[in-house]
């Protein structure tokens, strides 16, 4: 495997605590365990024992929660279309000849 190949594995199964994954989203570490517990989150067991206590979050699932709860722009989408400008209203000598014959039948604007 080729070094570049091999740090994009172990970015991809890079894990952080709890504590840090709440300090990234910018909420408190209980609310990142309630999103493991309702799958929003992925991450893993730690620890010795049948019944490991330590928790890590993957930080791939972090960045894709923040990405799926994004508010506003977001720089790597296309922005959307403008609509058309109208038309520029013309001030040659054809369109004062038209107002002054639309004045003098009396239309008001």
């Amino acid at each position: 495997m080729t070094p570049r190949l091999v740090d994009q594995i172990e970015e991809a199964e890079a894990s952080i605590t709890v504590d840090r994954a709440a300090i990234m989203l910018g909420c408190d570490p209980s609310t990142v365990r309630k999103l493991l517990r309702r799958q929003q989150l992925t991450g893993h067991r730690v620890g010795l024992g049948d019944q490991p206590n330590g928790v890590r979050v993957h930080l791939e699932s972090v960045r894709a929660y923040k990405r799926r709860h994004a508010i506003g722009g977001d720089p790597e989408l296309p922005k959307p279309p403008q609509p058309p400008r109208p038309p520029k209203r013309a001030e040659g000598a054809d369109y004062r000849e038209a107002l002054a014959y639309l004045k003098a039948a009396g239309v008001r604007f």
